[in-house]
């Protein structure tokens, strides 16, 4: 179970301010939240299709945009030695994340203050990303590998909406206002992760009044990506992150798990 409690006041301000929609295409689906907070009916279609890879970019000097906007993609193999992340990449507790293998890898600790994230002049409002990753073990819980988006770093505490596998079990969405977890719900997946398959987590936002969230996730198969789950919803919540923000990752408390070949799609 992810490590926020949503109390009675929590659900009513969501329920007042967050409509929920969810993509009954395909599998039966539903990643870090407080278990099953709840799910409703509707619909929202997530595109199947791959980010457009962009150029590869460093810290924001060399290839950086000439009037400081965000290029128009990205995407990071991390096919390079083993040691710091590099390429432009920034941790918000250094020594944390780290490429061993060609893939990154994250010590274990609290996700909202261990995370990895895109420069400044790369921040984007509409944007999709998407992670591979991969499991060496499976712990019961809090083992959620994350994406984040429009995020937020003003005086160290992050504010920026989160998708995630939920105890192995579920997809879910979040947002953090300032640390704080507010979870949105979830959908259950039709089988468990498991530590041989490749999977791959991708993460939609677009607009600011209401701003609609789409995450699916996906398993490699011989004949490219299946799609095991879709979730999205709606935030018109007054806490709503309506800013463009930076991209990136997080760690967990037990992060057996390891990513691989980031993109990022400005819309």
């Amino acid at each position: 179970m992810r490590r926020v409690l949503v109390t009675l006041a929590a659900l009513a301000a969501w329920s007042a301010g967050c409509a929920v929609f969810v993509d009954t295409d395909g599998f039966t689906s539903g990643g870090p939240g407080a278990g099953d907070a709840g799910t409703a009916p509707a619909d929202a279609d997530a595109s199947d299709a791959a980010p457009e890879p962009g150029p590869a970019l460093n810290d924001g000097v060399d290839g950086a945009a000439p009037d400081g906007t965000a290029p128009e993609g990205f995407v990071d193999m991390f096919d390079r030695a083993d040691g710091v992340v590099g390429n432009g990449w920034i941790e918000n507790e250094s020594g944390v994340f780290s490429i061993s293998g060609g893939r990154v890898v994250a010590k274990s600790g609290n996700w909202v203050t261990r995370y990895l994230y895109r420069p400044a002049n790369e921040d984007v409002r509409d944007v999709e990303t998407s992670v591979e990753i991969a499991w060496a073990t499976t712990p019961p819980e809090n083992c959620d590998a994350t994406l984040i988006l429009r995020a937020q770093r003003a005086d160290g505490k992050l504010s920026a909406y989160a998708t995630f596998i939920n105890d192995r079990k579920e997809i879910s969405i979040s947002r953090i206002d300032r640390g704080v977890e507010q979870y949105f719900g979830s959908r259950s997946l039709p089988e468990p992760i498991n530590t041989t398959d490749t999977y791959r987590l991708r993460f939609r936002v677009e607009g600011t009044m209401p701003v609609v969230l789409v995450s699916t996730f996906e398993r490699s198969t011989t004949s490219g990506w299946t799609t095991m789950a879709t979730y999205s919803l709606t935030d018109d919540d007054t806490k709503r992150i309506e800013a463009a923000g930076s991209v990136g990752v997080t760690s967990d408390q037990y992060a057996t798990f390891s990513y691989d070949t980031f993109t990022r799609t400005n819309l």
